[in-house]
């Protein structure tokens, strides 16, 4: 009978975990690299707001402020008012693109766009090679 109770609360306990992941927003905030699916490239950084939100810049039409809701970062004012339904899915270590306006109102779809943290340059010491 113990047993029992010891994998039930094992299992109710790790359901709570993943839910806690979703809920609460990994650290976003710092430099990335803009990857579009034509092949270009960017900087692009997000900010997080003292109020919870975060600001991804520079990202052109991809722009605006974000929330963080159930593991997705999703836009609630985009930059560019056209953009509305951005919506970009966490893996772990970078951010996909996985819905986006319909009807591509800029002419282009960005499905698939990725922000990834930039490689890090210089020796181990900071200096450059």
């Amino acid at each position: 009978m113990l047993l029992i109770v010891l994998v039930v609360a094992a299992y109710l306990a790790g359901m709570r975990a993943n839910r806690l992941k979703t809920l609460m927003a990994p650290p976003l905030a710092g430099a990335w690299t803009l990857h579009l699916p034509a092949g270009f490239q960017r900087p692009a950084t997000i900010t997080q707001t003292p109020e919870g939100a975060f600001v991804l810049g520079s990202g052109g039409v991809l722009s605006g402020e974000y929330a963080w809701r159930g593991g997705q970062l999703v836009v609630v004012q985009p930059s560019d008012v056209r953009m509305t339904g951005l919506v970009w899915s966490w893996d772990g270590s970078q951010l996909t693109l996985i819905a986006e306006t319909p009807g591509a109102p800029t002419g282009s779809s960005y499905l698939g766009a990725q922000l990834k943290r930039p490689k890090a340059t210089g020796n181990a010491r900071g200096a450059p090679p």
